[in-house]
Order: C-alpha cells, then sequence, then structure tokens
C-alpha cells in the first residue's frame, strides 16, 4: 500500500467528514470518500453501485479503504476522549471561572505537545493535533485538533519565527539545552519588517 496514497485517501475523507457532503472533490475522491464513510446516500447521490464505485476508483485506492476507515475510526475515538475531557475542563475550580457578569472569553492555559499534523492537498485547509495539558498539572490531558484558516497562516508563523529568531540572538534561548544548536529552518524565513 503506497503511504501518500493512504494520506491522500484520509485526508478526503476527513475533509467530506468536517463539511458533511463531499464538496469540490474530484470523482474518485468523492467515492471513496463515500466509501470509507458508510455513506451510501453519497454513492447514490453519485450514480454508483458500491461495486462500482470499487471499480472506479482503481486498486491502488481499494487498497487503502481498510487503512482509512481505521484511522477515522481512531480519529472518531480520539475525539470522543477530547469531547469528554472538554467537558471535565468545563467544571473547573472556582478560581479558573470567569464571573457570569463578563462577557469576555475564558482563556485556558495549556502547555502542548505537537502530535501530528496534516493538510488536504491542494487546499489550504490545515489541521495540527496536539496533547493539551493544564500548565502546572501532571496527569495526563487530551488531544485537539485545530483547523487553521488560510488568513490565519502568515500571522502563526511569522510570530512563530520572530519568536525564535529573538530567542536565538545573543548566545541563544534562555531555556537552551545543552548541546542544542540553533536550528536551520529559522533563517529561511525572513524577520517582520
Amino acid at each position: 500500500m503506497n503511504t501518500s496514497t493512504l494520506e491522500h485517501v484520509v485526508s478526503v475523507c476527513r475533509s467530506a467528514a468536517l463539511m458533511g457532503e463531499l464538496g469540490p472533490l474530484s470523482t474518485g475522491e468523492r467515492l471513496a470518500a463515500a466509501l470509507v464513510l458508510n455513506r451510501a446516500d453519497w454513492l447514490a447521490e453519485e450514480g454508483y453501485t458500491i461495486v462500482e464505485a470499487l471499480d472506479r476508483i482503481g486498486r491502488d485506492w481499494r487498497e487503502c479503504l481498510t487503512a482509512a476507515r481505521k484511522v477515522l475510526s481512531a480519529d472518531a475515538a480520539a475525539a470522543a476522549v477530547m469531547k469528554d475531557a472538554l467537558a471535565k475542563a468545563a467544571v473547573r475550580p472556582q478560581s479558573a471561572q470567569v464571573p457570569p457578569s463578563t462577557e469576555r472569553p475564558v482563556t485556558l492555559d495549556y502547555e502542548a505537545t505537537l502530535i501530528t499534523c496534516g493538510s488536504a492537498g491542494g487546499y489550504r485547509d490545515a489541521w495540527l493535533v496536539f496533547e493539551l495539558r493544564e500548565v502546572g498539572r501532571s496527569e495526563s490531558g487530551f488531544r485537539a485538533e485545530l483547523r487553521l484558516r488560510p488568513v490565519d497562516a502568515e500571522p502563526i508563523v511569522r510570530h512563530l519565527v520572530d519568536a525564535h529568531q529573538l530567542a536565538w540572538r545573543d548566545g541563544g534561548p534562555l531555556d537552551k539545552q545543552p548541546g542544542e544548536r540553533r536550528p536551520s529552518w529559522i533563517d529561511v524565513f525572513t524577520s517582520s519588517p
């Protein structure tokens, strides 16, 4: 099984599942998403039976269907865990509560570890999956998938690059580990004007 084909099938299926529709996908992508997500209604809309859809997508994509379904099932399980963790986080200590009289959003303070990231090939849709844990707490946290809007990409990248470029001036960051060297990717980007 080709890994890049599997990644593409998973990406297409995630996109369709997120949108709740097939959207702007090719015929093969639409059929693969309908098969993996078990959406007979989508196959019918496309005018294909299961057998016809399997034949249309070809051998390479057929080989990826079961693996893609397993990935999406794991995604659903992680989402259920995250939903449970968010429900538990909603019952925070009184010190973390914002008085109901204020109408500003609550800021939650978490340490984040990047688990994985992805994108839909050809689209600007990108997502990052983080393991989140409340700052100062040792117990395990939960996973959160952040989907980034295309308009937010530049300010996020610029902020991260600026922070690292500043930290690596004059001997390196204050939290530098022994033997750690300046990452080469910092120099690929230009600083803010």
